[in-house]
This record gives C-alpha cells, structure tokens and sequence, in this order.
C-alpha cells in the first residue's frame, strides 16, 4: 500500500520482499512453506502460543481471510489520545476500502458460518455479515483454498492493484538501514547496498523491531507493547457433514462479547482449517480418541473467541539479528478469554453440536444434555488450567512493536510513522498500532500505511 501511494506521486520506488511471489499454491504443505513465515510454525519463545505471518509479496494481505472492518470508533477515540490525526486516518480508510473493493455482494455464509449465525441466532444474540475484499469470487470449494493465495485472482490486495511502475526484488532480505547525519538513505541488503531519499519499513510487528534495533536505533519502545489478538479453538462436532475446509473463509461474526469491559472483551469468529493446521492444533488424549477426533474432521466447526488484549508483552533481538517474541495472556485478557470460551460453547450448544471440545493438552469434552451445561464445560477448562502450553493460543494478528504517539517517551514513531530518532524512515505496519484495535486489522493496517505514506510523499515531493 505504501509502494503504491510514493509510486503514484511520481516517485521512484523498490519494493524489497524478504519472501518470495504471491502466486496461489495448490496444496496446503506447499503453501504453508512458500507463502508463511516459517512454514506457519513461529511461536513465542516458550512455544505457548502459535502465529501465523504472511512471508510472500503483500504479505497477510495476500494469504488472510478476506476479513475487512473498519476500526471501531472507540479504538480510534483511543488513539487520539497518543496523539494520532484520527479524521486523516478515517480518511485512509476510505480510501483503502474503495482501493480494495470491498463489499458485502460475496458473504454466502458457509456451512462453517451457517453453524455459528444458527447458534447465535437461537441465543438472541449479535450476528453480522463480514464485508469482504474479493470480487468475482466462488464462495465455494474453492474459495476455501484462499488462504494459500486466491486461485481465480478474486482477492482484491494491495499487490493486485498496486502502480504498474513500482520494481520488485524478491528474496531480499534488508539487513539493515543505512543511515548517515540521522537521516535514512537506503538500505543494505544481503551484500548489496540501495540508495534512496526515504526508507519505508513495512516487515509486520514481528521483524520490524528486529530491523530498527539491526539498524542501530535504541528508542526503548521498540519491541515492547507486542499485541497479539490470542484465541483458543472451541470446536463443535456436528451430526451434519460441514466440511470445514470450504466457503468463504470468514463471511458471520458476533460482537455480543466485544465490550465486556470498556472496549476489550471478545469477538467470536470461525476459523477455515485444512488438515496440516488442524492436525497441529488436535488436541491428544492416546492413539484411539485422536484418531476418531480426527476421522470426525467433516463434521467439525472450529470456533473461537478472539480477545482485544489490554496487556503485552515485547518483540527481543538476540544476538543473531532475528527477533524472539515474549508474551503471556495476563489475569485481565485471560477473565475475557473464559468468558470468550464458555460463550463459544454456548454457541455451538444452540447450534445443536452433539459434542463440543477444547484444544487443552487434555481436552475438556462436553456432551450437551448430558452432565451439566456450559459452566461445567468452563469449570472442567479451569481444572485443566490456563498455563502457557496447558490449552491452544494462537494468532494471527500480531500488532504493536513500534507504536505511533506523540512523545518518544512512549512510542516508537510519531504520528505519521517517522522514527524519533532517524529522519526519513517511516514505520508503515501493524507495529504502529498504539494498541490493540480489537477487529481483524487488515483495513487499519492498510490505512495506515495509506496515510503516513501519503504525509511522506508530501515531504519528499
């Protein structure tokens, strides 16, 4: 997005992709090596909680869930508050959504989508339909398949309708910005050194602290305020066949949760799955029950209750240049995780699941109508316990590490995304994010790559 804004300014610009092509994979394992961070496999560093990065041209926009909402007015009140032109970035987002294309014409809800709208329908609560980035799409079996690069080119992403002048290097990893009289004035890159007038770092909140301290800055909120949006898998199984691998990969979801306590609290959202990543998040109790758990993979709608986290943790840089991410889901965001999953439960129950069952090392199985109801299921979970690597965490929204404000004293970047400390280099991805805003972030993202390079090619034009 920000190589499209400089690009149609009439700048000059090279796009250095640490991944490689954004072309579709047919089969998940070669999608998953060729379009993922890692193969999808980055994890905290105590292995505690799963995230999955995009590593390909356009990164997550390429290989996300076509989930587009806007920022909730109550996160961008929020931010005003560090200092950030909020209407300029109401602006952006506009101007994001029209680039995208996003609409509601392609929310067929999926059998997925059908089980989590019938449950929330049958409790009286919130239901809506997710607007889309796609257009031409199949919201089918194929569309099922988009999270390893859309295979009709229905997905509209920054890369799909980018400036036709901007030249691309792929597999070029920026080992640092080279910076001389606290101005950046290129990059070098695997033994090769890139000249310019500006540097745009757009690595994700995972590797972009990694390539600011690499570079030598030591503004110390680098790293820090690392958000990550954590889920657990709630998973109902159904006397109907749902074949969770197909239809749109997010088309219902339900803020019934969302502000439990001020604007944190919980989304409920379902979750595509193919069986690579649902073998990975199977839940093992002996050979017999995981393997009729896994022959039951038909029927299975995996739900999840995906937190707004007040409290972080931080993106470190070992001695190696790469980053490692600490973090621990603390006592507040873990109150609303509970509720999150006693309310998924209570969801799949409406929606007539014969069996619902957690991701815990030992799962928590519940058979509705049977024992007790959803405070039992909870209890159950409690007894399992919540440790780090006692239940399933995931992400794949990771937010945060060089938040924007208007102090150095408590951000990375001022409000338009140029570091504190070296002229020229501007921050244009989710590590800007004072935090968490609450709702799939890939419009915000997107806008604020839109808005603070526009205010760059303002300077440099």
């Amino acid at each position: 997005m920000a190589a499209a804004v400089l690009a149609e300014a009439g700048l000059d610009v090279v796009v250095l992709e640490a991944g490689g092509d954004a072309r579709p994979r047919a089969e998940e394992l070669d999608a998953l090596r060729a379009l993922y961070l890692e193969a999808a496999g980055t994890a905290t560093e105590d292995q505690s909680l799963d995230f999955l990065l995009g590593s390909c041209l356009g990164g997550g926009a390429t290989v996300n869930w076509t989930t587009a909402l806007r920022p909730p007015p109550d996160v961008l009140a929020e931010w005003a508050s560090f200092g950030l032109d909020v209407p300029q970035l109401e602006r952006s987002v506009e101007a994001v959504w029209e680039r995208l294309d996003v609409n509601e014409d392609h929310n067929r809800a999926s059998s997925r989508d059908a089980v989590l709208e019938r449950g929330l329908q049958s409790l009286g609560w919130h239901v809506a339909a997710q607007p889309r980035n796609v257009r031409g799409c199949e919201q089918g079996r194929v569309c099922g398949t988009c999270a390893f690069g859309c295979p009709l080119g229905a997905k509209r992403t920054p890369v799909s309708t980018w400036h036709a002048g901007i030249r691309v290097a792929l597999r070029t990893k920026v080992d640092r910005v080279v910076i001389e009289r606290g101005a950046a004035v290129g990059v070098d890159a695997g033994g090769t050194r890139v000249r310019a007038r500006a540097v745009v770092v757009a690595c994700g909140a995972f590797q972009t602290p990694a390539l600011l301290t690499r570079s030598g800055l030591a503004n110390g909120n680098i790293g820090r305020n690392l958000r990550f949006h954590p889920v657990t898998l709630v998973t109902g199984d159904l006397e109907e066949e749902v074949r969770p691998w197909e239809g749109p990969l997010q088309s219902r979801y339900s803020e019934q949760h969302a502000r439990l306590d001020g604007g944190y609290g919980v989304r409920y959202e379902t979750a595509p799955v193919h069986p690579a990543l649902f073998g990975a998040a199977l839940p093992w109790e002996g050979a017999r029950a995981s393997l009729e758990l896994a022959r039951r993979f038909a029927h299975l709608v995996p739900l999840f209750p995906l937190v707004r986290d007040r409290d972080g943790g931080e993106v470190v840089v070992g001695r190696d240049g790469e980053p490692v991410a600490r973090y621990r889901i603390s006592r507040y965001d873990l109150r609303h995780l509970r509720a999150g999953f006693a309310g998924a439960a209570r969801i799949l129950e409406a929606a007539g699941a014969r069996r619902i069952i957690s991701t815990h090392a030992r799962p928590v199985v519940w058979e509705p109508g049977k024992g007790g109801g959803a405070g039992r299921f909870l209890a159950e979970a409690d007894a399992r316990g919540w440790e780090p690597n006692r239940v399933l965490y995931a992400s794949a929204h990771v937010l945060g590490t060089a938040r924007m404000g208007s102090s150095p004293a408590f951000s990375a970047c001022d409000p338009v995304g140029e570091s504190w400390e070296v002229a020229n280099l501007v921050v244009c991805d989710g590590a800007t994010f004072p935090t968490a805003s609450g709702v799939n972030p890939m419009i915000t993202i997107a806008a604020v790559a839109h808005a603070n390079a526009s205010a760059l090619a303002a300077r440099l034009a």
